[in-house]
């Protein structure tokens, strides 16, 4: 039993009446505690009698607030709460119009889990009323992935299922990887405690930002989408923390989530594709680093850089699949061409 609970409950009684009280109207107490018996015989000492006894009124319609570590319990509908850690979001393209989609870290006192909004629950993060560092209750489905579905993200449909308990401003500190303007807003891109990460801007934080350069650590202070300070210290940037050598990506079959750097070192040419009486096109360029070179392959509005792009340019890819040795850069990929 949680410390929580231990305050508030004298006995396991009294802890077994309050959470049988919420599904008293949907089955009788002896079949409640029928149940009971069955998940904690199931479960063992693996977890909690509060889990088991939460568990119970699960099955029964009750929606606990869950602790992130315990959602390999669940299926279906949750309910979570924790403090925003990264957060990023794009428009992608449906059958009739556009939809817009966002990923939000988010993390509790027992583990971290990536939570996908969609449409009007991802406009929250799009204006920056959800931001790193803010707290927020999340409503949504368990999605699970991976070949024993031991991958879990929790999708949230609805912007009336998300509740942001409490929005304050927030420091944030790594060596400075790059930006790129989209729209009305700026991402700056940070590498930090072995992770990269986007965070969104209003477009007057470039004048902030020029001046940074690739490899630089910096500490930025912000509160939701208004970028307040950053400062610059002296600290040795080791790439090999962050970035795939290019001489493992060649040797590989299938790798996803990938990150390299390197100097554009062949450009080859624009095309056009049809799938699926689509038309789709794409661009192909080679990267070399110190251990190897790699065919670099851009599709759709990534190729946009093919055109900007020239020999000896730094080149830093982000989120990109690797496929039989070679980068496929897709619409959850970033592709920079950073000053040196």
């Amino acid at each position: 039993m949680s410390e929580k609970m231990q305050g508030n409950f004298t006995n396991f009684d009294e802890l077994i009446d309050e959470i049988y009280s919420k599904v008293k109207d949907k089955i009788t107490k002896e079949n409640f505690l029928k149940k009971f018996s069955e998940i904690s015989e199931h479960f063992g000492d693996t977890i909690t009698m509060e889990t088991a006894l939460l568990l119970t009124a699960y099955e029964f319609g009750y929606l606990p607030r869950i602790k992130i570590a315990e959602l390999g319990n669940f299926k279906g509908e949750v309910s979570i709460a924790g403090r925003v850690l990264q957060t990023s979001v794009k428009e992608f393209k449906k059958k009739d119009g556009s939809g817009l989609l966002a990923r939000i870290r988010i993390a509790d006192d027992t583990a971290e889990i990536t939570a996908v909004l969609w449409n009007d629950a991802a406009e929250l993060v799009k204006v920056g009323d959800i931001f790193p560092g803010c707290e927020v209750e999340l409503k949504g489905f368990i999605r699970r992935s991976g070949e024993f579905g031991e991958r879990i993200e929790l999708s949230v449909n609805d912007a009336t299922h998300v509740n942001i308990l409490e929005q304050r401003e927030a420091e944030v500190e790594g060596f400075f990887i790059g930006l790129q303007k989209i729209s009305d807003r700026v991402d700056v891109i940070i590498a930090g405690d072995d992770a990269i990460q986007t965070f969104s801007f209003t477009e007057d934080a470039l004048d902030k930002l020029k001046s940074l350069g690739f490899g630089d650590y910096i500490k930025i202070r912000f509160y939701s989408t208004s970028l307040e300070e950053i400062e610059v210290f002296q600290r040795e940037f080791y790439q090999e923390n962050f970035f795939t050598k290019l001489s493992k990506v060649r040797e590989a079959e299938d790798m996803r989530g990938v990150n390299v750097t390197g100097r554009i070192s062949g450009i080859g040419m624009l095309r056009k594709i049809v799938r699926e009486e689509r038309k789709i096109k794409y661009a192909d360029l080679f990267i070399s680093d110190e251990s190897g070179r790699v065919r670099v392959l851009l599709w759709g509005d990534k190729s946009d850089v093919f055109k900007k792009a020239d020999i000896g340019d730094k080149v830093v890819i982000l989120n990109s699949r690797v496929k039989e040795g070679e980068i496929h850069c897709g619409g959850n990929s970033i592709v920079l061409l950073p000053s040196d």
